[in-house]
C-alpha cells in the first residue's frame, strides 16, 4: 500500500468517526496500530495483523489470547 492510500483510508475512517456520534474506528496495525487520541475510547487500536485477529475472533486455540 502506498503512503498515499495509507493517508486516505486513514483519513476517512477518522473523519467518518469524528463526524458520525455511532461510529467506531478499530486500526488494526501490527508496526502502527495508534488511534488519534481525539476520538478517545470510539476507537480502537489493535496490534496485530488481520489474521491474527480473525483467527482469535474466530476462536482459533492455536492463537494466543489477548491480554487487557
Amino acid at each position: 500500500m502506498s503512503p498515499t492510500t495509507h493517508a486516505v483510508i486513514i483519513g476517512a475512517g477518522t473523519h467518518l468517526t469524528r463526524h458520525l456520534p455511532n461510529a467506531r474506528l478499530v486500526r488494526v496495525n501490527p508496526t502502527h496500530p495508534q488511534t488519534p487520541p481525539h476520538l478517545g475510547e470510539r476507537a480502537l487500536p489493535v496490534p496485530y495483523g488481520a489474521d491474527r485477529l480473525l483467527d482469535a475472533l474466530n476462536g482459533d486455540p492455536r492463537t494466543p489470547r489477548v491480554q487487557e
